[in-house]
Protein backbone atom coordinates (compact mmCIF):
# COMPACT_ATOMS: atom_id res chain seq x y z
CA UNK A 1 0.00 0.00 0.00
CA UNK A 2 1.33 3.62 -0.92
CA UNK A 3 0.61 6.70 1.09
CA UNK A 4 1.15 10.03 -0.60
CA UNK A 5 1.79 13.26 1.70
CA UNK A 6 3.14 11.76 4.99
CA UNK A 7 4.45 14.48 7.91
CA UNK A 8 6.13 13.79 10.88
CA UNK A 9 5.78 16.30 12.92
CA UNK A 10 8.12 16.02 15.77
CA UNK A 11 11.11 16.62 13.63
CA UNK A 12 8.94 19.36 11.47
CA UNK A 13 9.63 17.47 8.46
CA UNK A 14 6.63 17.17 5.54
CA UNK A 15 7.66 14.68 2.79
CA UNK A 16 6.80 15.04 -0.88
CA UNK A 17 7.67 11.90 -2.11
CA UNK A 18 5.59 8.16 -1.84
CA UNK A 19 5.66 6.62 1.00
CA UNK A 20 5.32 2.63 1.34
CA UNK A 21 3.73 2.02 4.75
CA UNK A 22 4.27 -1.65 6.26
CA UNK A 23 1.56 -3.87 6.60
CA UNK A 24 -0.16 -4.70 9.74
CA UNK A 25 2.48 -8.14 9.82
CA UNK A 26 5.39 -7.68 11.66
CA UNK A 27 7.39 -4.98 11.61
CA UNK A 28 11.01 -4.31 9.40
CA UNK A 29 13.45 -2.72 10.84
CA UNK A 30 15.65 -2.32 8.05
CA UNK A 31 16.36 1.64 7.13
CA UNK A 32 14.99 0.76 3.56
CA UNK A 33 12.06 3.42 3.37
CA UNK A 34 14.39 5.74 5.84
CA UNK A 35 15.84 7.66 2.49
CA UNK A 36 12.83 8.92 1.42
CA UNK A 37 12.49 11.14 4.67
CA UNK A 38 16.71 11.25 4.56
CA UNK A 39 16.68 14.38 1.96
CA UNK A 40 14.38 16.62 3.87
CA UNK A 41 15.73 16.76 7.10
CA UNK A 42 18.95 18.75 6.16
CA UNK A 43 16.54 22.29 5.48
CA UNK A 44 14.88 22.27 9.07
CA UNK A 45 18.26 22.88 10.73
CA UNK A 46 19.71 26.03 11.36
CA UNK A 47 21.45 27.57 14.41
CA UNK A 48 21.78 25.75 16.95
CA UNK A 49 20.64 22.41 14.55
CA UNK A 50 23.69 22.90 12.86
CA UNK A 51 25.30 20.04 14.21
CA UNK A 52 22.97 17.49 12.28
CA UNK A 53 24.97 16.57 9.06
CA UNK A 54 24.06 14.71 6.26
CA UNK A 55 25.96 11.57 7.91
CA UNK A 56 23.05 11.30 10.64
CA UNK A 57 20.11 12.09 7.99
CA UNK A 58 19.60 8.77 7.08
CA UNK A 59 19.63 7.08 10.47
CA UNK A 60 17.27 10.20 12.16
CA UNK A 61 14.63 9.08 9.08
CA UNK A 62 15.24 5.61 9.75
CA UNK A 63 14.17 6.15 14.02
CA UNK A 64 11.43 7.95 12.51
CA UNK A 65 10.25 4.99 10.22
CA UNK A 66 10.61 2.35 13.32
CA UNK A 67 8.24 4.58 15.69
CA UNK A 68 6.05 4.72 13.31
CA UNK A 69 5.79 1.40 12.09
CA UNK A 70 5.91 0.10 15.36
CA UNK A 71 3.43 2.11 16.62
CA UNK A 72 1.04 1.12 14.11
CA UNK A 73 1.71 -2.41 15.06
CA UNK A 74 1.43 -2.08 19.42
CA UNK A 75 -1.80 -0.05 18.51
CA UNK A 76 -4.22 -1.91 15.10
CA UNK A 77 -6.36 -3.10 17.33
CA UNK A 78 -7.06 -0.40 19.72
CA UNK A 79 -10.07 2.49 19.11
CA UNK A 80 -6.64 4.59 18.69
CA UNK A 81 -4.81 2.94 15.71
CA UNK A 82 -1.95 5.26 15.86
CA UNK A 83 -3.23 7.18 12.41
CA UNK A 84 -0.06 8.55 10.49
CA UNK A 85 -1.82 12.11 11.44
CA UNK A 86 -0.48 11.62 15.18
CA UNK A 87 2.98 12.55 13.43
CA UNK A 88 1.59 15.77 11.68
CA UNK A 89 2.83 19.11 12.15
CA UNK A 90 0.87 20.98 14.64
CA UNK A 91 0.33 21.63 18.41
CA UNK A 92 -1.07 17.75 19.88
CA UNK A 93 -3.28 17.32 22.79
CA UNK A 94 -0.88 16.15 26.13
CA UNK A 95 -2.76 13.04 26.03
CA UNK A 96 -1.97 9.23 26.52
CA UNK A 97 -1.64 8.98 22.70
CA UNK A 98 0.43 12.27 22.42
CA UNK A 99 2.86 10.85 25.01
CA UNK A 100 3.54 7.75 23.14
CA UNK A 101 4.28 9.05 19.82
CA UNK A 102 6.91 11.24 21.68
CA UNK A 103 8.40 8.51 23.11
CA UNK A 104 8.68 6.48 20.45
CA UNK A 105 10.04 8.77 17.98
CA UNK A 106 12.69 9.52 20.87
CA UNK A 107 13.43 5.57 21.09
CA UNK A 108 13.43 5.09 17.79
CA UNK A 109 15.85 7.54 16.73
CA UNK A 110 18.56 6.04 19.65
CA UNK A 111 17.67 2.81 18.41
CA UNK A 112 18.44 3.66 15.06
CA UNK A 113 21.69 6.21 15.62
CA UNK A 114 22.91 3.37 18.44
CA UNK A 115 22.93 0.53 15.53
CA UNK A 116 24.60 2.62 12.81
CA UNK A 117 27.06 3.56 15.11
CA UNK A 118 28.08 0.33 16.45
CA UNK A 119 27.77 -0.72 12.84
CA UNK A 120 30.70 2.10 12.01
CA UNK A 121 28.32 4.13 9.53
CA UNK A 122 28.64 7.47 11.63
CA UNK A 123 31.73 8.95 11.53
CA UNK A 124 32.05 10.63 15.09
CA UNK A 125 31.56 7.37 16.93
CA UNK A 126 31.77 3.87 17.31
CA UNK A 127 31.26 0.69 19.49
CA UNK A 128 31.48 1.98 23.52
CA UNK A 129 34.61 0.17 24.94
CA UNK A 130 34.98 -0.76 28.61
CA UNK A 131 35.18 2.36 31.09
CA UNK A 132 33.17 4.37 28.96
CA UNK A 133 31.28 6.01 32.37
CA UNK A 134 28.73 7.84 30.09
CA UNK A 135 27.66 4.94 27.88
CA UNK A 136 25.08 3.03 30.71
CA UNK A 137 24.65 5.81 33.00
CA UNK A 138 25.76 6.44 36.49
CA UNK A 139 25.33 3.95 38.63
CA UNK A 140 25.62 1.12 36.12
CA UNK A 141 26.11 -2.36 37.83
CA UNK A 142 27.20 -4.00 34.73
CA UNK A 143 30.43 -1.41 34.82
CA UNK A 144 33.68 -3.61 34.11
CA UNK A 145 36.61 -3.35 36.90
CA UNK A 146 40.13 -2.47 35.77
CA UNK A 147 40.89 -5.83 36.72
CA UNK A 148 38.18 -6.97 34.01
CA UNK A 149 39.11 -4.77 31.59
CA UNK A 150 42.82 -6.12 31.38
CA UNK A 151 41.99 -9.65 31.38
CA UNK A 152 39.47 -9.19 28.88
CA UNK A 153 42.24 -7.35 26.31
CA UNK A 154 44.28 -10.53 27.01
CA UNK A 155 41.80 -12.32 26.23
CA UNK A 156 40.83 -10.78 22.88
CA UNK A 157 44.57 -10.99 22.30
CA UNK A 158 44.81 -14.80 22.40
CA UNK A 159 41.27 -15.50 20.90
CA UNK A 160 40.88 -13.01 18.60
CA UNK A 161 37.86 -14.99 17.08
CA UNK A 162 35.88 -14.26 20.74
CA UNK A 163 36.23 -10.55 20.09
CA UNK A 164 32.70 -8.84 18.57
CA UNK A 165 33.92 -7.65 15.60
CA UNK A 166 33.06 -3.60 15.63
CA UNK A 167 30.13 -3.13 13.07
CA UNK A 168 28.40 -6.11 14.37
CA UNK A 169 24.90 -5.19 15.03
CA UNK A 170 23.44 -8.87 15.36
CA UNK A 171 24.92 -12.28 16.66
CA UNK A 172 24.80 -14.81 13.80
CA UNK A 173 21.78 -17.15 13.85
CA UNK A 174 22.90 -20.94 14.65
CA UNK A 175 26.45 -20.21 16.31
CA UNK A 176 26.39 -22.96 19.56
CA UNK A 177 29.46 -20.63 20.86
CA UNK A 178 26.81 -17.34 21.29
CA UNK A 179 24.43 -17.34 24.33
CA UNK A 180 22.52 -14.87 26.01
CA UNK A 181 23.42 -13.45 29.92
CA UNK A 182 20.75 -16.13 30.82
CA UNK A 183 22.92 -18.55 29.85
CA UNK A 184 26.02 -17.57 31.72
CA UNK A 185 25.60 -19.50 34.67
CA UNK A 186 29.04 -19.58 37.12
CA UNK A 187 31.10 -19.62 34.58
CA UNK A 188 33.96 -17.05 34.20
CA UNK A 189 32.91 -14.13 31.92
CA UNK A 190 34.75 -10.84 30.95
CA UNK A 191 34.14 -7.70 28.99
CA UNK A 192 34.76 -8.01 25.45
CA UNK A 193 35.26 -4.11 24.72
CA UNK A 194 32.57 -3.67 21.93
CA UNK A 195 29.38 -2.57 23.69
CA UNK A 196 26.69 -0.88 21.32
CA UNK A 197 27.37 3.06 22.28
CA UNK A 198 23.29 3.69 23.45
CA UNK A 199 25.10 7.04 24.90
CA UNK A 200 25.53 8.36 22.01
CA UNK A 201 22.11 7.69 20.41
CA UNK A 202 20.63 9.24 23.48
CA UNK A 203 22.67 12.17 23.39
CA UNK A 204 21.90 12.62 19.10
CA UNK A 205 18.02 12.10 20.57
CA UNK A 206 18.06 14.64 23.38
CA UNK A 207 19.87 17.01 21.24
CA UNK A 208 17.77 16.60 17.77
CA UNK A 209 13.94 16.43 19.27
CA UNK A 210 14.47 18.04 22.77
CA UNK A 211 15.57 21.62 20.70
CA UNK A 212 11.81 21.24 18.97
CA UNK A 213 9.96 21.25 22.04
CA UNK A 214 9.12 25.14 22.32
CA UNK A 215 10.62 27.05 25.01
CA UNK A 216 9.09 27.76 27.67
CA UNK A 217 8.06 27.05 31.24
CA UNK A 218 4.87 25.71 30.39
CA UNK A 219 3.21 22.22 31.11
CA UNK A 220 3.21 21.20 27.80
CA UNK A 221 6.57 21.40 27.35
CA UNK A 222 7.43 19.68 30.44
CA UNK A 223 5.91 17.11 29.68
CA UNK A 224 7.13 16.36 26.13
CA UNK A 225 10.29 16.91 27.28
CA UNK A 226 10.01 14.11 30.18
CA UNK A 227 8.41 11.56 27.76
CA UNK A 228 11.18 12.61 25.06
CA UNK A 229 13.64 11.18 27.97
CA UNK A 230 11.26 8.50 28.77
CA UNK A 231 12.03 7.31 25.55
CA UNK A 232 15.09 7.26 25.79
CA UNK A 233 15.83 5.46 28.86
CA UNK A 234 13.49 2.48 27.42
CA UNK A 235 16.04 2.13 24.78
CA UNK A 236 18.89 1.74 27.37
CA UNK A 237 16.91 -0.42 29.93
CA UNK A 238 16.39 -2.73 27.14
CA UNK A 239 20.06 -3.45 26.14
CA UNK A 240 21.18 -7.27 26.96
CA UNK A 241 24.10 -9.15 27.41
CA UNK A 242 25.84 -11.15 25.16
CA UNK A 243 28.60 -13.52 25.67
CA UNK A 244 30.70 -16.11 23.07
CA UNK A 245 32.22 -19.02 24.86
CA UNK A 246 36.15 -19.80 24.42
CA UNK A 247 37.95 -23.18 25.22
CA UNK A 248 39.67 -26.31 23.95
CA UNK A 249 36.02 -27.93 22.14
CA UNK A 250 33.71 -25.66 23.21
CA UNK A 251 34.40 -26.26 26.49
CA UNK A 252 33.52 -22.60 27.25
CA UNK A 253 35.94 -22.18 30.29
CA UNK A 254 35.66 -18.52 29.54
CA UNK A 255 32.97 -15.98 27.74
CA UNK A 256 33.60 -12.79 26.44
CA UNK A 257 30.67 -10.30 26.99
CA UNK A 258 28.98 -7.43 25.66
CA UNK A 259 25.92 -5.38 25.68
CA UNK A 260 23.52 -4.90 23.04
CA UNK A 261 20.09 -3.19 22.36
CA UNK A 262 17.59 -5.58 21.00
CA UNK A 263 14.93 -5.82 18.09
CA UNK A 264 13.02 -2.21 18.83
CA UNK A 265 10.10 -4.93 18.70
CA UNK A 266 11.19 -5.09 22.38
CA UNK A 267 11.59 -1.76 23.21
CA UNK A 268 8.32 -0.68 21.55
CA UNK A 269 6.79 -3.48 23.87
CA UNK A 270 8.03 -1.86 26.82
CA UNK A 271 6.78 1.59 26.08
CA UNK A 272 3.17 0.25 25.26
CA UNK A 273 3.28 -1.34 28.73
CA UNK A 274 4.28 2.01 30.10
CA UNK A 275 1.64 3.91 28.02
CA UNK A 276 -0.94 1.05 29.49
CA UNK A 277 0.46 3.15 32.76
CA UNK A 278 0.79 6.16 31.81
CA UNK A 279 0.42 8.83 34.82
CA UNK A 280 -2.13 11.79 34.75
CA UNK A 281 0.52 14.61 36.25
CA UNK A 282 -0.04 18.39 37.15
CA UNK A 283 2.75 20.95 36.82
CA UNK A 284 3.87 23.20 39.39
CA UNK A 285 5.46 26.47 37.23
CA UNK A 286 6.92 28.00 40.17
CA UNK A 287 8.78 24.91 41.28
CA UNK A 288 9.18 23.76 37.43
CA UNK A 289 8.25 20.07 37.86
CA UNK A 290 5.57 17.46 37.54
CA UNK A 291 3.99 15.81 40.35
CA UNK A 292 1.63 12.79 40.01
CA UNK A 293 -1.82 12.98 39.52
CA UNK A 294 -5.05 10.79 39.74
CA UNK A 295 -5.73 9.61 37.01
CA UNK A 296 -9.10 8.53 38.51
CA UNK A 297 -10.50 11.60 39.96
CA UNK A 298 -8.79 14.44 38.01
CA UNK A 299 -7.40 15.37 41.53
CA UNK A 300 -3.82 16.27 42.02
CA UNK A 301 -1.23 15.02 45.14
CA UNK A 302 0.52 18.10 45.67
CA UNK A 303 2.58 16.20 48.45
CA UNK A 304 3.42 13.82 45.47
CA UNK A 305 7.17 12.55 44.87
CA UNK A 306 8.33 13.92 40.95
CA UNK A 307 7.31 11.43 38.20
CA UNK A 308 9.96 8.95 38.02
CA UNK A 309 11.52 9.34 34.42
CA UNK A 310 10.86 6.26 32.59
CA UNK A 311 6.46 6.62 33.32
CA UNK A 312 4.79 8.27 30.31
CA UNK A 313 2.99 11.24 31.42
CA UNK A 314 -0.33 12.96 30.05
CA UNK A 315 -1.73 16.12 30.96
CA UNK A 316 -5.59 15.46 29.76
CA UNK A 317 -7.71 12.87 29.47
CA UNK A 318 -8.34 11.07 25.72
CA UNK A 319 -11.04 11.92 23.58
CA UNK A 320 -13.52 9.50 22.89
CA UNK A 321 -12.50 7.64 19.81
CA UNK A 322 -15.15 5.93 18.89
CA UNK A 323 -16.75 9.05 17.35
CA UNK A 324 -15.82 11.54 14.48
CA UNK A 325 -14.12 14.64 15.19
CA UNK A 326 -14.12 16.90 11.84
CA UNK A 327 -11.91 19.22 13.97
CA UNK A 328 -8.80 16.85 14.88
CA UNK A 329 -9.60 15.04 11.40
CA UNK A 330 -10.19 11.57 13.45
CA UNK A 331 -12.74 9.17 11.32
CA UNK A 332 -14.25 7.39 14.38
CA UNK A 333 -14.12 3.46 14.07
CA UNK A 334 -16.72 3.00 11.66
CA UNK A 335 -15.39 0.96 9.11
CA UNK A 336 -12.45 -0.21 10.78
CA UNK A 337 -11.20 -4.07 10.73
CA UNK A 338 -11.90 -5.91 13.47
CA UNK A 339 -10.41 -9.86 14.08
CA UNK A 340 -12.49 -12.80 14.95
CA UNK A 341 -9.23 -14.65 14.93
CA UNK A 342 -9.20 -17.52 18.04
CA UNK A 343 -6.25 -19.84 18.90
CA UNK A 344 -2.99 -19.97 20.67
CA UNK A 345 -0.49 -16.50 19.50
CA UNK A 346 -4.01 -14.23 19.39
CA UNK A 347 -3.29 -11.06 21.48
CA UNK A 348 -6.46 -10.44 23.69
CA UNK A 349 -6.86 -6.93 22.26
CA UNK A 350 -6.75 -8.66 18.46
CA UNK A 351 -9.60 -11.21 20.30
CA UNK A 352 -11.44 -8.43 21.91
CA UNK A 353 -11.40 -6.11 18.20
CA UNK A 354 -14.71 -6.56 17.31
CA UNK A 355 -16.34 -5.81 20.86
CA UNK A 356 -14.04 -2.93 21.04
CA UNK A 357 -14.02 -1.10 18.05
CA UNK A 358 -17.62 -2.39 17.17
CA UNK A 359 -20.08 -2.85 19.83
CA UNK A 360 -18.96 -0.74 22.54
CA UNK A 361 -18.91 2.14 19.81
CA UNK A 362 -22.51 1.26 18.95
CA UNK A 363 -21.85 -0.06 15.46
CA UNK A 364 -23.02 -3.60 14.44
CA UNK A 365 -19.93 -6.27 13.27
CA UNK A 366 -20.42 -7.19 9.51
CA UNK A 367 -18.55 -9.30 6.98
CA UNK A 368 -17.50 -8.91 3.58
CA UNK A 369 -15.41 -11.00 1.37
CA UNK A 370 -13.08 -9.44 -1.55
CA UNK A 371 -10.22 -10.37 -3.44
CA UNK A 372 -6.73 -9.42 -2.34
CA UNK A 373 -3.58 -9.48 -5.38
CA UNK A 374 -0.57 -10.04 -4.05
CA UNK A 375 3.44 -11.57 -5.55
CA UNK A 376 3.86 -15.08 -5.50
CA UNK A 377 5.83 -17.99 -7.13
CA UNK A 378 8.49 -15.04 -6.68
CA UNK A 379 12.15 -16.79 -8.64
CA UNK A 380 15.24 -15.13 -8.85
CA UNK A 381 16.65 -14.90 -12.68
CA UNK A 382 20.30 -14.39 -13.54
CA UNK A 383 21.34 -11.68 -12.74
CA UNK A 384 20.03 -9.74 -11.43
CA UNK A 385 16.32 -10.14 -10.62
CA UNK A 386 13.18 -11.75 -8.64
CA UNK A 387 10.25 -11.75 -10.72
CA UNK A 388 6.74 -13.52 -9.49
CA UNK A 389 3.64 -14.08 -10.35
CA UNK A 390 0.37 -12.36 -9.04
CA UNK A 391 -1.64 -14.54 -7.33
CA UNK A 392 -5.40 -13.44 -6.22
CA UNK A 393 -7.13 -14.58 -2.82
CA UNK A 394 -10.26 -13.90 -1.35
CA UNK A 395 -10.43 -13.11 2.07
CA UNK A 396 -12.83 -12.94 4.72
CA UNK A 397 -12.80 -9.84 6.58
CA UNK A 398 -14.67 -8.19 9.76
CA UNK A 399 -15.50 -4.28 10.09
CA UNK A 400 -17.69 -2.45 11.89
CA UNK A 401 -20.84 -1.13 9.90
Amino acid sequence: MLVTGMELALVVLVLTWTVPVPSHGSPAESATTASFWSSNINSMFSGENSWATSALNEHLAAGAQLALDHCQEQFKWDRWNCPKSAFSRGFKPANQETAFVLAATSAGVVHAVTRSCSAGNLPDCGCRMPGSSSALGDGDSEEPSLSDLKTAQQVLTNNPSGARRAGSTSDQDGDKNDVNSRGVGKKKWVWSGCSDHVAYGESVAAKFLDSLVRKGNDAWAYTSLHNNRAGRLAVRDSLQKHCKCHGVSGSCSLQTCWMAVPSFSRVASALRRQYDHAVRIDFEAGHGKLVLGNSASGLVQRSAPAVPPEKLVFLEESPDYCKVNNTTGWTGTKGRTCSRNRGEGVGRSERRSCKELCRACGHRVRRQTRQVSRHCQCSFQWCCQVKCKTCVETVKEHFCG
